[in-house]
């Protein structure tokens, strides 16, 4: 079915796919770059996974908290199996900068049929995050929303997305900052969580 709400054809969004197709290391739509996994799974009664929802993933892109429990007891929509590297991004309009990456401690977790589950051989993981996050691609994520109560992102539209094909060097670069970022919130918990430890050992000793 073709867009014939106004908002759909408003001059910025034009004028962001003409950035992302003057970019110098190319561009093309999401459904040749990327791969997309939208088949169900359907968990196990008597099995345990970690289950990933849409509150559970914070701004800084990172995956805050999960549900650990039998799949007897998880929801409907815990449907998407997800490994290390594939990166989520949350197919509800208003919700669309709610973007994480799969780390290695997530690795065959589960996460909400509200979430797209990519991953892609020409984009790293890293830099997929980053340009999803993107006030750009943020723009075009907010403009392929439909519906009438929950608005959201449907596949279609989804995979006509344009993306810049960064170039490998920035790609790299972009990989190592994240990773060092992630580190640096991993070191910073184990600190706190020490000096809580120390604060209560000492507040017993009293």
């Amino acid at each position: 079915m073709e867009r014939v709400d106004a908002d759909y054809f408003q001059p910025k969004y034009s004028k962001i796919i003409d950035k992302i197709k003057g970019y110098s290391g190319g561009f093309d739509s999401v459904k040749n770059l990327i791969s997309l996994k939208d088949k169900n799974f359907i968990p196990k009664d008597n099995i345990s996974y970690k289950y990933i929802e849409l509150a559970d993933v914070v701004k800084c892109g990172r995956i805050n908290n999960f549900t650990y429990d039998f799949g007897n007891n998880l929801p409907t929509r815990a449907r998407r199996l997800v490994s290390k590297g594939d990166v989520i991004i949350s197919s509800i309009k208003g919700s669309s900068s709610a973007c994480a990456l799969i780390t290695d401690e997530l690795d065959n977790s589960i996460v909400s049929s509200g979430f797209y589950v990519i991953s892609s051989k020409v984009i790293n993981a890293e830099t997929l995050l980053v340009l999803f996050k993107s006030p750009l691609l943020q723009e075009l994520l907010k403009r392929g929303g439909s519906g009438t109560i929950l608005m959201s992102i449907g596949k279609k539209e989804f995979q006509k997305i344009k993306i810049p094909i960064i170039k490998k060097e920035i790609q790299q670069k972009i990989s190592d900052l994240v990773r060092k970022s992630s580190n640096l919130i991993r070191q910073s918990k184990e600190i706190l969580a020490k000096a809580k430890k120390d604060v209560e050992n000492f507040v017993e000793s009293k």
